[in-house]
């Protein structure tokens, strides 16, 4: 089954209100009429903001005007780190105009929300937001709205040819009147047709909604991301290589991996973000110097320097305890028995769970393994 989720990180440029009521409303929208899952990250900045002249455009109404945008706000934004490469499919960036130089000199020009084709970083398209410090349930609206020219440049990224009717929507029309007519013979564009209403059966989203229908479930591929994992990999096994003279057993690396998972690591949580996949507590006794310096959460947990080094250390872990060389871990003791010495070790894990673990890890290694295996035997899976 493919994955249809888009992770997008969401910056609040000093902006002080909850908007976390109007994400969820959004995620639920798109649930219903993308079918894609919205998975969200709010990070706070204040970062100082300039604006340009993007030129002229053709608005609401028809009307043309001289619109506005952010100057330089995508490299003040990478120099933060906060955007890692290939991570997010989009950032959004929702800055309080009142904050800016362009409100405090009363500009009587037009500002715009934006959605750059000009990725942030590859595979991350970048959407800038202005807003009021009190928001409306027009901030759906834009959400709504830029998501869709989002989806568009992700499948065009792709290679796939699709238009964008968002801001300028056809519709066949009475040649004579220009009126919108379900029998009408002429073509006709609408600017932001229907814009405002954003449940209606024939506005910019639905018309967008029924192009990309069959394509809803491309937009979250991330070739980028593909390769990225894979040259990790080759790097993981080529420093397990060198630290311990010969590539780790496949079972010792589809148990570390089962652990990752039921450890829970995923975009932003606590093991991902301490590059500490056997989600370890820090230990005062010291590391091996190979791990580099590693530091201690405000929970207790191991901190290492780099998402390669913890993985090695979650590999070795297990490799010295199936040989006997762990203190409390010995080659045939069971699975269920490890799974309740390596729970209780620093995780203070419920008994109940201590079994759910080693049932979940067993049938995640396969090959035969139950809760009832050697542990000697996992380590021999070649």
């Amino acid at each position: 089954m493919k994955d249809k989720t888009i992770r997008i990180l969401i910056v609040k440029n000093n902006l002080s209100v909850d908007i976390s009521s109007e994400l969820n409303r959004w995620k639920e929208y798109e649930l219903k009429y993308s079918g894609l899952e919205l998975d969200f990250k709010v990070v706070e900045t204040s970062i100082p903001l300039k604006h340009k002249s993007f030129g002229i455009y053709t608005m609401l109404e028809g009307a043309k005007t001289d619109m506005y945008g952010l100057d330089g706000v995508k490299d003040q934004l990478r120099k933060l780190g906060t955007v890692p490469e290939f991570i997010y499919h989009a950032v959004f960036f929702i800055y309080n105009i009142e904050q800016t130089e362009f409100f405090r000199s009363k500009s009587t020009q037009s500002l715009g929300a934006w959605t750059y084709f000009q990725e942030y970083s590859p595979g991350t398209i970048f959407v800038e937001l202005p807003s009021f410090p009190i928001l409306t349930n027009d901030l759906l609206r834009i959400l709504t709205h830029e998501i869709r020219h989002v989806f568009v440049a992700r499948l065009r990224r792709l290679g796939i040819p699709v238009l964008d009717y968002m801001d300028s929507t056809p519709k066949m029309t009475d040649c004579a009147t220009g009126q919108v007519s379900p029998t009408g013979k002429c073509l006709k564009w609408f600017p932001y047709y229907k814009e405002y209403d954003i449940y209606a059966l024939d506005g910019n989203r639905a018309m967008e909604n029924s192009l990309l229908f069959s394509l809803f479930d491309r937009v979250p591929e991330q070739p980028e991301l593909d390769t990225f994992i894979t040259q990790l990999k080759n790097k993981i096994m080529a420093l397990q290589e060198k630290l311990f003279g010969k590539p780790v057993t496949a079972g010792i690396t589809k148990w570390a991996e089962a652990i990752k998972q039921h450890e829970g690591w995923f975009i932003g949580s606590r093991s991902y973000r301490n590059n500490n996949p056997g989600n370890f507590k820090f230990s005062p006794v010291g590391y091996r110097s190979i791990y580099g310096t590693v530091g201690k959460d405000d929970k207790g947990f191991a901190i290492f320097p780099t998402y390669e080094l913890g993985w090695t250390y979650l590999v070795n872990s297990l490799k010295n305890q199936c040989l006997g060389k762990s203190e409390g871990y010995f080659s045939g003791m069971t699975l269920q028995a490890w799974a309740k010495r390596y729970c209780e070790d620093d995780k203070n894990t419920p008994e109940d769970d201590q079994k759910v673990y080693a049932d979940v890890i067993s049938k995640a290694i396969g090959n035969g393994v139950t809760p009832y295996t050697s542990i000697i035997n996992i380590y021999n899976i070649v």
